[in-house]
């Protein structure tokens, strides 16, 4: 009686070992479980991608004297650009995507464009639509649109610019010409006047 007693015993305790082992295999903190892979590693290699890109940095729609219309891309970024990829157009619905030329630009470089009447060409990178005093230009990589700028009648009045300040990620406004070259503040300019007729001073007699 008694070696049976201890028998039974002992079976249970194993019985109650099993059970409270399978309880332990539905617990999210058992240590036999593998733990879910680490995706922290992956972020230093996603941040570290390349980061250059082109953008529309300044543009002349009123040249002065005989000049001619042109536009500036400016690359933004740490790796150069092949400027074979992209195309421009502006706002006219009878224009079409032109591609802008050749080769790679490096980091930091401006490249200028000429804005030209079709029956025209040029020795220099050119485009054969002119640019209109309220206009726009997007800018396309491999057909899609990776920049834009656009500027209203007045905003870039005979012998001004219009880009970005600071270049290629500032605020567009007026600006001093400076083709190939940084973009610099216009001194002493007053913008015109959009709407000389102001119906709040208007006084009834």
């Amino acid at each position: 009686m008694i070696r049976h007693a201890c028998l039974l015993g002992c079976t249970l305790i194993v019985f109650s070992g099993c059970s409270a082992t399978s309880q332990k295999s539905g617990d999210p903190t058992n240590t036999d479980i593998a733990p879910s892979p680490d995706t922290s590693q992956n972020t230093d290699s996603q941040q570290n991608q390349p980061t250059a890109t082109l953008a529309i940095n300044e543009v002349v729609t009123s040249p002065s004297g005989d000049g001619t219309d042109w536009f500036e891309l400016i690359v933004i970024g740490d790796t150069a650009v092949d400027l074979g990829q992209f195309t421009v157009v502006d706002d006219s619905s009878k224009h079409e995507q032109e591609p802008i030329g050749t080769g790679l630009l490096q980091p930091g470089e401006f490249y200028v464009v000429k804005a030209i009447s079709e029956d025209d060409t040029s020795d220099e990178p050119f485009v054969p639509f002119k640019l209109g005093s309220d206009d726009s230009l997007t800018l396309f990589l491999n057909g899609e649109a990776v920049d834009s700028i656009d500027w209203d009648e007045g905003a870039s009045p005979e012998g001004t610019s219009y880009g970005r300040l600071p270049d290629g990620t500032g605020d567009a406004q007026t600006l001093s010409p400076t083709p190939g070259a940084p973009n610099a503040e216009l001194e002493n300019y007053v913008a015109p006047c959009t709407n000389p007729f102001d119906p709040s001073r208007v006084v009834k007699v």
